[in-house]
């Protein structure tokens, strides 16, 4: 869906695609590889993450047997991911 107007921007000229709209152009610079590939998408992650964390805390605290020692794995895996996908997502929309 994002890409569709790629087709209406981009024309083929001697075999090569050239860009016909500089506003387009700004757009992807500015909007669509900083906000919608990289901002986003770590936003959403972000806020899963915080909720599933919250969520497990208090089914552990229901349980109480092993809820030190889930919960400081659950935290690790969820700030290991966050924090992976978060360096690979941003450092991939900016160089683009």
């Amino acid at each position: 869906m994002l890409s569709i107007p790629n087709l209406l921007v981009y024309q083929v000229v001697n075999k090569l695609c050239t860009q016909t709209s500089n506003t387009y152009n700004d757009y992807t610079a500015f909007f669509l590889n900083p906000i919608l590939y990289g901002l986003l998408p770590v936003t959403v992650l972000a806020s899963f993450g915080y909720a599933t964390y919250v969520n497990i805390h208090q089914v552990t605290n229901r349980q109480q047997r092993n809820r030190g020692k889930l919960e400081v794995q659950l935290a690790k895996a969820i700030i290991l991911h966050c924090t992976s996908f978060t360096l690979s997502q941003v450092s991939s929309s900016f160089i683009f």
